[in-house]
């Protein structure tokens, strides 16, 4: 998988030449691979300083630290969360056409930009062992017709030949949407015992997980689901997502 990506990449590249398409923002005619154009690439939100361990983003001012007072003082039980954007425009409409809509070139977009961020992140370094999408409580899923985190994880191992851990674990609580809910309070009790690992063997061998999802924001869903790998005896777990929201 490693070998052919340049191909498709260069492909993808010579395909734009003769088949323009849409920018995913504006709607202008773009030859770029991702169906963004320039300007409006240069545009999106991107973070650009956040908290280590949790993602929230710090103030890009000229002191150099990396955690945020609230990790320093109640760690997370993982290593770190990273997202692309802060959760605004045009970002937070993008996820909603996708989500919601199904519009899924706007994802396939969105999830080739984690993939370039991932390449970067574990460059020179240990790869995580799975990708493991959040998984959907099959109601929602029946309703939604697809997991957007799973979409978005697909993308990211083809690009990083990183295997997917679909499947190994399941939504077993058919929680109230974290959007609906007011307080991070309550977020967080929507979540609990909320995930169930039932691929218990296929995890022997995997030491480093990474969850992916679209959007965090209390973190209260990774906690969760971060708590739940934990408990099979894995240590280090990452959190990506493309945009990282505060309250």
């Amino acid at each position: 998988m490693k070998g052919t990506e340049p191909d498709f990449t260069r492909w993808s590249a010579k395909l734009r030449e003769f088949v323009p398409s849409p920018c995913i923002v504006c709607s202008v005619t773009t030859n770029s691979v991702l169906s963004l154009c320039h300007h409006c690439y240069a545009d999106l939100p991107w973070i650009s300083k956040s908290c280590h361990t949790c993602g929230i983003p710090l103030p890009d001012s000229g002191l150099h630290f990396n955690y945020c007072a609230r990790c320093l003082i109640d760690p997370l039980p993982f290593s770190f969360c990273k997202g692309l954007f802060h959760y605004s425009s045009p970002v937070k409409k993008l996820l909603a056409r996708f989500k919601f809509h199904a519009q899924l070139d706007i994802g396939f977009t969105l999830s080739n930009l984690m993939a370039n961020s991932f390449l970067n992140e574990y460059a020179g370094i240990s790869k995580p062992d799975l990708l493991l999408p959040v998984p959907l409580h099959r109601s929602k899923l029946k309703r939604r017709g697809f997991n957007q985190a799973l979409e978005i994880s697909k993308v990211v191992s083809r690009r990083t030949a990183i295997p997917l851990g679909d499947g190994l674990f399941e939504k077993v609580k058919n929680t109230q949407s974290q959007a609906e809910l007011e307080s991070a309070v309550k977020r967080k009790r929507n979540q609990r015992g909320a995930f169930s690992c039932i691929e218990i063997e296929r995890l022997k061998s995997v030491n480093h997980i990474a969850i992916i999802d679209d959007v965090v924001t209390t973190m209260a869903t990774a906690k969760s689901l971060a708590a739940t790998i934990e408990g099979q005896g894995i240590r280090q777990i990452d959190v990506w997502c493309l945009a990282r929201a505060t309250l």
